[in-house]
């Protein structure tokens, strides 16, 4: 989450246009969603093998819900942005520090994590 996090801020940096928007923007969003992988592996760990599907599925669930939750609150804060540049034009670039704030948080949040 913090390769997520140096990689959005990467995005947010970079010249509109650059050359190395692109690949930056694939790995911003390969380490932002790579950790999501896990998700399958943690199930039979933390339920059994009995229950490891209705574990993936409560856990993609909520992964999905706060996600669906999250975007709303993200347009908001882009519509109300005081630091756009031009009066009246929202400044879409600001999704890059969100992200890299939320992927810091959740690189914190992990290191809670004790089997």
């Amino acid at each position: 989450m913090i390769l997520a996090a140096v990689a959005a801020m990467s995005m947010y940096l970079l010249p509109p246009g650059h050359r190395l928007g692109v690949p930056v923007l694939f790995l911003a969003g390969f380490f932002a969603y790579g950790p999501q992988s896990a998700f399958w592996a943690l199930a039979p760990d933390l339920l059994g093998r009995e229950r490891a599907g209705t574990a993936v599925g409560v856990m993609n669930f909520f992964a999905y819900a706060m996600a669906g939750l999250g975007e709303p609150l993200i347009g908001w804060m882009i519509q109300h942005n005081p630091f756009a540049t031009t009066p009246g034009v929202e400044s879409v670039a600001l999704v890059f520090p969100l992200v890299a704030i939320f992927a810091v948080c959740s690189a914190v949040l992990a290191l809670l994590i004790r089997r």
